[in-house]
Formats: C-alpha cells, sequence, structure tokens
C-alpha cells in the first residue's frame, strides 16, 4: 500500500499573506521529517506491505537525509547518549543501508532541472517518481518531462535506464499498479 507525504502542514502560511509565498518550513520541512521519523521510528519494518512517497518537495534535500541519518546512526553509541536514548525510548538501533531510500521502500519525487547525477549517488533510480501527481498547476509541474529529461540522457548526464524508471517503472511500484 502506498503512503504519501505531500507537501504543507495545513497550518496557514503567514508568508503568502506578505506576498513570499509558501516556505522551506511549511512546504519542505515536514517531508523531510516524515523521512527521518519514518527510519529512526522502524516504521517500514514494522510494515513491510507499505511504500512511503515523498511528492511535491523535489528531491535535493536527499542528501542531507542520507547523511543526517547516517551521521545520527554511527554516532548512537557514543558516551553519554544511552541514558537519553533510553528516557526517550530510542534504544532499538535503526538499520541503515547503503542506500536508505531503497532499504525503507521510501520514493522521492524529483523535478526535471534538479542535479540528477549528484542525487543518484544518495538515492537509487529505482526510487525516484516523476515530480508532480499532474492533477493541479504547481511548481512541481513539468509538462515536458520526459523529453527534457531525455535530453539529459543525450547530455550524458544519467543514465538511459533512469528515464523509464522515473517516469513509468517507478510510480507503477509505488501506486502498485
Amino acid at each position: 500500500m502506498p503512503i504519501c507525504v505531500h507537501t504543507g502542514t495545513g497550518t496557514p502560511d503567514f508568508t503568502s499573506s506578505l506576498g513570499i509565498g509558501p516556505g522551506f518550513m511549511r512546504g519542505k520541512a515536514p517531508v523531510i521529517n516524515s523521512v527521518f521519523a519514518l527510519v529512526q521510528g522502524h516504521i517500514p519494518q514494522q510494515f513491510p506491505k507499505l511504500r512511503f512517497g515523498c511528492v511535491e518537495a523535489g528531491a535535493s534535500w536527499v542528501p542531507l537525509v542520507h547523511y543526517s541519518l547516517k551521521r545520527s546512526h554511527d554516532t548512537f553509541d557514543r558516551a553519554g547518549a544511552t541514558v537519553l536514548k533510553r528516557a526517550l525510548g530510542q534504544e532499538r538501533r535503526y538499520e541503515i543501508a547503503d542506500d536508505i531510500f531503497k532499504a525503507n521502500r521510501i520514493y522521492v519525487t524529483c523535478q526535471v532541472d534538479e542535479d540528477l547525477p549528484m542525487l543518484l549517488d544518495y538515492i537509487s533510480e529505482d526510487n525516484l517518481l516523476v515530480g508532480s501527481d499532474y492533477t493541479h498547476q504547481d511548481q512541481s509541474q513539468e509538462h515536458d518531462f520526459v523529453p527534457k529529461l531525455q535530453e539529459r540522457v543525450d547530455r550524458g548526464e544519467i543514465p538511459q535506464s533512469a528515464v523509464k524508471k522515473i517516469v513509468y517503472d517507478n510510480p507503477k511500484t509505488f501506486y502498485g499498479l
């Protein structure tokens, strides 16, 4: 079963009244925080049939999450942390795989102009999705996504296999179609 985490918090964004538009804290931060909660809370292991999707927040945050989860994991047992971990009920250590997103069945939507070659160092092409749900006008909507992605292949930036996976195979797998 797919579970989608979408941008937004459901609370008013006072910056929009200033003409600034939705900010990082209202848009991307909830999506990023959800990945931390899923991995650190062992949710994918508790519910092996669930797939998790981070939708319309782009994917540029993936390296930050990858680094932070690995660093947190690696420093888990440092002196003084054990008492705090017990108090917070976090004694059970979460597992860190080479590809955190693949190991936890977390799919992330990407935008065609993001640094995809760099992102593929942190998330498999098997876990990236087209960057919009296309049911409404939004900042992630890209009508020429496939041709623009193919241009990036033609320039040698990303592998050809990534195109079909991002726009067809991965959404099909994620949504269970």
